[in-house]
């Protein structure tokens, strides 16, 4: 039977800043999720608030497949936000080297998501200045 471990690092509170800390919940498989391993995981994600500062919490899973030698260790992160959730994994022969690469695919991701939210908006502001000066040569064949 696997071995399994679940911790729960941080609650969704307000810091010294006033600033809010997401939510992140890491679950490993066969693998003790250290003290070290806790701190890469949160420094890593810490970063993505720059691009989502709306995240709700993150669900990392870690895995070590004994299994599979070539690449035994596996990463998957789920970041739940308003809408659609972000979800990105990665598997290598190191633990922090998956987890770096989940980290960068998510920032990708959130890049993505960012630039199209902008494209929404200014896409939204040029369709309405269009049809007012649709309208305005409009008015103006009338008269």
């Amino acid at each position: 039977m696997a071995q399994k471990e679940k911790i729960c690092c941080n609650n969704l509170q307000i810091n010294k800043n006033k600033e809010k800390v997401m939510k992140v919940i890491i679950t490993s498989h066969n693998l003790k999720a250290t003290e070290a391993i806790e701190a890469h995981v949160n420094a890593r994600l810490g970063k993505l608030d720059r691009f989502i500062p709306e995240v709700l919490s993150a669900r990392v899973n870690l895995e070590n497949d004994t299994s599979k030698l070539h690449i035994p260790c596996k990463c998957v992160v789920r970041l739940e936000i308003p809408g659609n959730d972000l979800i990105a994994e990665d598997s290598s022969q190191d633990m922090y080297t998956s987890i770096d690469n989940v980290a960068k695919k998510l920032a990708q991701q959130a890049r993505r998501l960012h630039n199209k939210s902008k494209s929404d908006v200014k896409g939204s502001s040029n369709a309405s200045d269009v049809e007012r000066m649709v309208k305005e040569k409009a008015q103006a064949k009338e008269q």
